[in-house]
């Protein structure tokens, strides 16, 4: 077990990024600013890869902690803690908070890149990808608004969502702005713990407000 298997991630980058990703205005300025960002988020994919190479080797090391452990005599175990097994077991969970807060930073970077068109066309398309998804909240949200059934239903399939963070596909670079987007919506449609359906759409209608600003500011 050693402490330096931890990869270590100067966020200077990303931090920079996302300052800079607020100053922008222009097409052209987005699309350069694209292509570093996505770099950046390859560079975090890998050291996401070398946690998770590193989080399959401690498992493997403390199975094999626990089976000495449990091989000492009776008295012996009682007698004795396993502190080999206990700091591989705090080594996986630095390893896993660390895998976290990068893939974190990989959606921050992968959803900035994903609502900030570097053309007039893409800008076209999302704004109406943007309003036709609003149309269809409002809807949903008058249809909840008169109909408890429905809030009901809704909520109850809400409560039995079971997330699985790598069902997303959170490290697949080469996914297109599209498919980025749909990751984040898919992730908005969960209700929160002690929230209604009411509220989510609220909240997914303020976002969308806050995207639809971002996307139709740039310009040539």
């Amino acid at each position: 077990m050693d402490d330096k298997l931890v990869p270590l991630y100067d966020d200077k980058n990303f931090s920079a990024l996302m300052f800079e990703h607020k100053g922008l205005f222009y097409f052209e300025d987005v699309a350069k600013w694209g292509i570093r960002a996505q770099e950046e988020v390859d560079r975090i994919i890998k050291v996401i890869e070398g946690l998770e190479a590193d989080i399959l080797h401690q498992g493997k090391e403390l199975e094999r902690e626990n089976t000495v452990h449990a091989q000492k005599p009776f008295f012996s175990r009682i007698f004795t803690k396993n502190e080999n097994g206990r700091a591989i077991g705090q080594l996986i969970q630095k390893l896993r908070d660390n895998k976290k807060n990068l893939s974190e930073m990989v959606s921050h970077l992968e959803e900035a890149i994903a609502f900030s068109p570097n053309s007039l066309e893409e800008q076209v398309n999302l704004a109406q990808e943007l309003h036709h998804r609003k149309i269809e909240l409002q809807a949903k949200q008058i249809e909840v608004a008169v109909t408890k059934e429905i809030r009901a239903g809704a909520h109850q399939k809400g409560v039995h969502t079971v997330v699985n963070e790598n069902s997303f596909g959170a490290y697949d670079a080469k996914r297109v702005p599209a498919q980025r987007r749909q990751i984040r919506y898919t992730k908005e449609a969960l209700l929160q713990p002690r929230e209604n359906v009411k509220a989510m759409i609220e909240r997914q209608l303020a976002q969308l407000d806050r995207d639809i600003l971002l996307a139709e500011k740039f310009k040539k």
